[in-house]
């Protein structure tokens, strides 16, 4: 019987930046990639054999780490860091078609990518308020559904997932915001000395590839910078 191709667990839909690290992955497109809404459900996939690789952002360099992974990771410390991929991150604003920007007073996004587009919209939307979303492709395609929001902050590629319209492009602050480690399921033995993470380059968004191995791993602290 032929080996059963493995399963990668990424924050979803179809379209995230966690998606396009995937795309980097060797023979990941052999593989089932099964969209989660967020870290902790990715990780715990893994941790349950529901699949076999978790890919996750680390960390924000506008903000530092990203929270909801660190807090997740705590939890967890049976896993280990397999891969690093580097995504180049730009932001635009989409909006339902039909809405200009002057009217818009609402923005979805995901925290993290809100967080790195601030100084754009206090410019240019000073009055708008948030609406948090587990995804900015998710913000983007439920605009329509929930009509909680006017426009979303999305991947430059967001047409292709969603019936929008891109009313302003290059709107994040910095064009390196995050690293992201992809994770997996091995043995104690080899993984024994610490995992050396390369800074962010000023074009790219680091994304790791993540596995489990034994719980003799005991916490993220073995995870050090370069």
């Amino acid at each position: 019987m032929a080996p059963k191709e493995p399963r990668y667990s990424y924050l979803g839909p179809v379209g995230t930046f966690t998606w396009e690290a995937l795309g980097q992955v060797s023979g990941a497109e052999k593989g089932e990639w099964v969209s989660v809404n967020n870290v902790g459900e990715a990780l715990e996939n893994v941790l349950h054999d529901r699949s076999e690789y978790a890919m996750i952002a680390i960390e924000n360099s506008i903000e530092g780490g990203v929270s909801a992974t660190q807090d997740a990771l705590a939890l967890a410390p049976s896993l280990r860091i397999v891969g690093e991929y580097l995504v180049p991150v730009r932001f635009v604003l989409a909006t339902k078609p039909g809405t200009p920007l002057d009217s818009v007073t609402t923005v979805a996004a995901h925290a993290v990518a809100y967080a790195q587009c601030r100084t754009w919209l206090e410019k240019n939307l000073p009055r708008h308020s948030h609406v948090p979303a587990r995804s900015n492709v998710h913000a983007a395609q439920s605009m329509s559904d929930d009509g909680l929001a006017d426009a979303a902050i999305a991947p430059p590629g967001i047409t292709q997932h969603a019936d929008v319209t891109v009313v302003a492009e290059n709107i994040g602050d910095n064009p390196t915001p995050k690293r992201a480690l992809c994770w997996s399921k091995m043995a104690a033995s080899l993984r024994s000395e610490p995992v050396r993470i390369r800074p962010a380059s000023s074009q790219s968004y680091p994304m790791m590839l993540l596995d489990v191995y034994s719980k003799c791993w005991n916490s993220l602290p073995h995870a050090v910078s370069i």
